[in-house]
């Protein structure tokens, strides 16, 4: 039996609709007729969502054997983890499940969500669970939208303490950035190797965090995980803590190894080595395994020994990550200096000024002070002064400006502002105090300005990131103009050199869709490639972090779902087309072979008759005869007409001329053009009282002409036809009345297509309303059909008033 497929909203958190969505495609199912059930779903008194439900089968509490009793083909399945156990099963039994999860409950992000609201989730699922998944639909909504549909009441009861609208925002950026990853997931790139990200594991406290973070550190740079357990000849049994951590990385999606030997570096560096790891988290906190762990040994042994490979240290709790790269002497991620070729968060402008006001300051304060105080007079408050301007170039510039101003400040203090004056020397532990707490205050300040700096510089990457994949979650612009736009701001964001979508013309040529930057890549060959169909790919020239490619990888995901959604409709259009055009073909055939057979066959069954020289007809058999070729003649004059005026309408081929017309002007035509059979039965009100109006002339006669004569031929005998009209506004209301037998209200749209009739009964090809309302459509008019009291139709053609 082949596995159910599954579909997971995901979003946020409580409130972003995901429920809401999930019931709205189980109901869209359901009215196409897919037997749907849902189970688990809380209402939580919200009309909208109670609405949904009533459309639907529901399962409470939700148990396999209720639900399977139902026989389901679909089975909507709200809180996946909550519900993780039932959606699991119903898979296996070959039962597509629609269900909705948090972001916080994914088990590589439950740590960052406990951080953001304030505690675990109540649930967690395996990132694993969703990875298999046919779909993930992101259900995105802003903070100002959750906060109105919370103040609204739309949001229930049992969301988390501790989300507000700050929380949201945090969890939404998570919600993005996770789905671009799933997205990538579906993109891969064949010509970028695939890395292998290790992470060591002991059992101690932490190691669960740990384990998130290589998680997380994978996704970025959409790398496989591997878990690694050292055990050494003094390690005891297995610990339930190692147990769990290792179902946690089955959770995560990550391979679970073990290894032996007695130096835990040696082993670890092996394995990774064996497994083509490029990068190796591990852990400064230390369990039973590796006692050395916390003096660091272990940690020194594995840096000097790692070579090529990227060191990640992961500090206890919620510390930073301390990165090691491929060199030896490398630096640690977060130490108070400043790294080398590391760029600096603060803007250049910021960086002059701060080396302006320490570099000036220094020497404008020294001088300023000896003028005030005199040569001779040592003043207190000149370090303080010095110390204040260290403090400005710090909070300006950042450490480098500050650590520079504060070596000329403390020798600009030991030179006039220590005794001996005008010396340089550090005679006492005063004057070294001195010296160190310009260092230290100048490193302190700059060093949270620098922080600073880099975190609003995170957050404003992020917010652009997240505006970027909101946009894109929306819908890739379908026009040209607005997808030059949409890669620009992706160039922008992401600072590449270029961007460029391109086709495949055939003999190694490609035309560019859109692009943008000066340096737009012409060819596949140009920079990194996205392949977006068979003949489509997305290309980004210049360098891309691998954490910004997700970003790149979630458009291009959405470029080829909008490609395939276009190539469909279009198929979906052509195949309309071709099955409307039979189908009129078959019509036009069904009008010549039958509704035109009809009128010929009398024709000449009375032509031949006429000229049957055995038979001396009495003149008025012979008169009869006349009349019939006469009428049937008639009949199919407006048959050819109509045809050709309906093939005019389907090729778009009218061209009205529209003017100020009198219906004095075409009733003539008109008349002359319809069958009266019996004086009196067409009555005219005062339609020389209304006003002129804008039409084409011969149109409306047409128009007339097909109406009246439709209702005199359906009208049976003794009864008459009013033709009257009324102006109302800036409208004139013109009607035709019979009382024959009517049009049922529910076939009404019917007679308005070509080649539609209520029976087929009667004559004609079914073509006079049809052609009807297509003139009076060109002519921007309205045809209504409505009964007539007592019986029949009334067809009211409604035009505007000539100005």
């Amino acid at each position: 039996m082949a596995a159910g497929r599954l579909r997971v909203y995901l979003g946020a958190a409580p409130g972003a609709g995901k429920t809401y969505s999930m019931l709205a495609e189980a109901v869209r199912r359901h009215e196409r007729g897919t037997r749907v059930v849902v189970a688990g779903v809380d209402a939580h008194g919200l009309p909208r969502t109670e609405e949904l439900l009533a459309a639907l089968d529901l399962v409470t509490p939700a148990d396999l054997d209720p639900v399977l009793d139902l026989g389901p083909e679909v089975v909507g399945v709200d809180d996946l983890a909550r519900h993780l156990d039932l959606v699991l099963a119903l898979l296996d039994r070959g039962v597509d499940v629609i269900s909705t999860v948090n972001v916080f409950e994914l088990a590589s992000l439950a740590d960052v969500g406990a951080t953001i609201l304030g505690g675990p989730p109540v649930a967690e699922v395996p990132d694993s669970v969703l990875y298999a998944a046919e779909q993930v639909e992101l259900v995105d909504i802003t903070p100002e939208a959750w906060e109105r549909r919370r103040a609204h009441g739309n949001v229930d009861a049992d969301r988390p303490p501790g989300l507000d609208a700050d929380a949201l925002a945090a969890l939404r950026e998570l919600a993005l950035r996770w789905v671009a990853e799933w997205a990538h997931r579906r993109v891969p790139l064949d010509r970028e190797p695939a890395e292998v990200v290790a992470v060591a594991i002991t059992g101690a406290p932490g190691n669960g965090d740990l384990i998130r973070r290589a998680a997380r550190m994978a996704q970025r740079r959409h790398a496989q995980l591997v878990g690694v357990h050292v055990r050494t000849s003094r390690a005891v049994a297995e610990s339930p803590a190692l147990a769990s951590l290792r179902d946690l990385l089955l959770a995560v999606g990550a391979e679970y190894h073990e290894v032996y030997g007695d130096d835990p570096a040696d082993a670890l560096l092996a394995f990774a080595a064996e497994a083509g790891a490029t990068q190796l988290v591990i852990g400064e906190g230390a369990g039973s395994v590796w006692q050395q762990l916390r003096d660091g040994s272990i940690v020194n042994d594995v840096l000097q020994r790692a070579g090529r490979i990227d060191v990640h240290v992961v500090g206890p709790g919620a510390g930073g990550t301390r990165s090691l790269g491929r060199t030896r002497a490398a630096a640690v991620t977060g130490s108070l200096l400043p790294q080398g070729g590391r760029p600096s968060p603060l803007s250049g402008r910021r960086r002059v000024a701060g080396y302006v006001v320490g570099l000036a300051g220094v020497p404008l304060v020294t001088v300023a002070d000896l003028v005030v105080a005199g040569p001779d007079t040592i003043d207190s408050a000149a370090p303080v002064l010095l110390l204040a301007v260290v403090t400005a170039a710090a909070m300006l510039g950042g450490r480098r400006p500050a650590i520079l101003s504060a070596l000329v400040a403390s020798l600009s203090t030991s030179y006039f502002f220590t005794a001996p004056r005008y010396q340089l020397a550090f005679a006492t532990a005063s004057d070294v105090l001195d010296g160190l707490v310009f260092v230290l205050v100048a490193l302190a300040v700059g060093t949270v300005v620098s922080r600073l700096a880099e975190r609003e510089d995170v957050a404003r990457r992020a917010r652009a990131d997240a505006e970027l994949l909101a946009r894109v979650a929306a819908g890739v612009p379908s026009d040209r103009a607005a997808l030059m736009d949409l890669l620009a701001d992706l160039r922008l964001a992401l600072d590449l050199a270029g961007l460029a979508v391109l086709v495949a013309e055939g003999d190694d040529s490609w035309s560019t869709v859109a692009a943008a930057g000066a340096a737009a890549p012409t060819r596949p060959g140009d920079g990194l490639s996205v392949p977006l169909d068979a003949n489509a790919v997305l290309v980004a020239s210049g360098e891309i972090a691998a954490e910004r490619r997700p970003v790149l990888f979630a458009v291009a995901q959405q470029l080829a779902g909008d490609l395939e959604r276009r190539r469909l409709a279009e198929e979906a259009t052509q195949v309309t087309v071709a099955a409307e055009t039979e189908r009129l073909r078959t019509a036009i055939l069904r009008a010549v072979s039958h509704d035109f057979r009809t009128p010929l066959a009398s024709i000449k069954a009375a032509s031949s008759s006429l000229l049957e020289p055995d038979v001396d007809w009495p003149p008025e058999v012979r008169d009869r005869f006349v009349r019939t070729i006469d009428d049937k003649a008639d009949h199919l004059d407006r048959m050819v007409a109509n045809l050709l005026d309906l093939s005019r309408l389907e090729a778009g081929g009218i061209e009205q001329r529209l003017r100020p017309v009198g219906f004095d002007e075409v009733l003539p035509h008109v008349l002359a053009g319809v069958d009266l059979p019996a004086s009196g039965r067409l009555h005219l009100g005062a339609l020389d009282e209304l006003p002129p109006v804008t039409a084409d002339p011969t149109m409306l006669e047409r128009v007339l002409a097909n109406i009246v004569g439709n209702a005199l031929d359906h009208t049976p005998p003794g009864s008459d036809v009013q033709l009257e009209g009324t102006a109302v506004g800036g409208r004139v209301l013109l009607r035709v009345v019979d009382h024959g037998p009517g049009i049922p209200a529910t076939r009404r749209s019917d007679v308005l297509l070509p080649f539609h009739r209520l029976d087929d009964g009667g004559g004609g090809a079914g073509l006079g309303l049809a052609v009807a309302n297509g003139f009076v459509d060109a002519m921007g008019g309205e045809l209504q059909l409505t009964d007539t009291p007592g019986g029949g139709l009334t067809v009211t053609v409604v035009l505007p008033a000539a100005a």
